[in-house]
């Protein structure tokens, strides 16, 4: 039996692949990572201060009660004291996934990818710090 020529080998082998679901995932997965980081590269992301991501945040949440409100601005922080935050997308994402189209209608679904978790713990306590400094100020500012 005669080996088969290294072309013939080659094409094979990449049909094989590029029809196997796995490896399609895999490469979809690797381009955009690597058009993510050429954005990256190239200064082509959006990018906000921590307080403009919570002032942006709690705008385009829909849920307007002050403890809905709270707990956005809570998960936001959390996230920055979690991360090096590197685009805007991570907060959108992360916020989607966390509250969902209910909360968030506005959010592109393809941000999720750029999703992040918070630690439960820590957005409770910073939940529970800025409502309890919401109230207060709001308690002292109050008319008799």
């Amino acid at each position: 039996m005669l080996p088969l020529p290294l072309e013939q080998i080659a094409l094979g082998l990449f049909w094989s692949l590029a029809n196997d679901e796995k490896t399609k995932k895999q490469v979809y997965s690797l381009g955009l990572k690597f058009f993510d980081s050429i954005q990256a590269a190239t200064g082509n992301i959006n990018l906000h201060s921590p307080e403009e991501a919570v002032k942006i945040a709690i705008s385009t949440c829909i849920r307007k009660d002050r403890e809905n409100q709270s707990r956005v601005a809570a998960f936001v922080t959390a996230l920055y004291l979690q991360y090096e935050i590197e685009r805007a997308a991570q907060i959108g994402g992360s916020l989607l996934k966390r509250f969902g189209k209910s909360w968030f209608p506005n959010i592109k679904d393809k941000e999720t990818r750029f999703a992040l978790k918070v630690d439960a713990e820590l957005e409770n306590f910073l939940y529970n710090q800025i409502l309890n400094e919401s109230l207060t100020t709001s308690g002292q500012n109050r008319l008799p």
